[in-house]
């Protein structure tokens, strides 16, 4: 064979399977930036959420009910709660009310810096 034409024929096949593989990352690279930028959207969100939750309990809690009691009525904290530590659920449970609401605004703090939302 021709080197002229091998080296086309080696170009081609070249450039086939690089456009190939190309056409193949470029939309999963874009779902997977799509799908991060999505979750830290939902996650301010929840801790919006949760921080108008904090305000309703500085000026409506009257230690009828715990703060935990109180923020499960809530379906954005049941969305949040998996992701608040254990200790601070129990301290939620079984603190005086503006101890626990402190500790939980603490939590959220802590939530937004692993979430990198801040």
């Amino acid at each position: 064979m021709d080197d002229k034409v091998l080296t086309a024929l080696i170009g081609g096949i070249a450039g086939l399977g690089s456009g190939t593989i190309a056409s193949l990352i470029a939309p999963w690279c874009h779902w997977r930036i799509e799908k991060r930028r999505q979750q830290l959207e939902q996650r301010r969100r929840l801790v919006l959420r949760a921080r108008d939750q904090v305000r309703s309990l500085r000026t409506l809690y009257d230690g009828s009910m715990t703060v935990l009691t109180s923020l499960n009525y809530d379906k954005d904290f049941c969305i949040l709660r998996p992701h608040i530590r254990e200790a601070v659920l129990v301290a939620l449970d079984t603190t005086d009310g503006p101890t626990a609401i402190r500790m939980f605004e603490d939590e959220l703090a802590r939530l937004e810096k692993k979430w990198r939302l801040v």
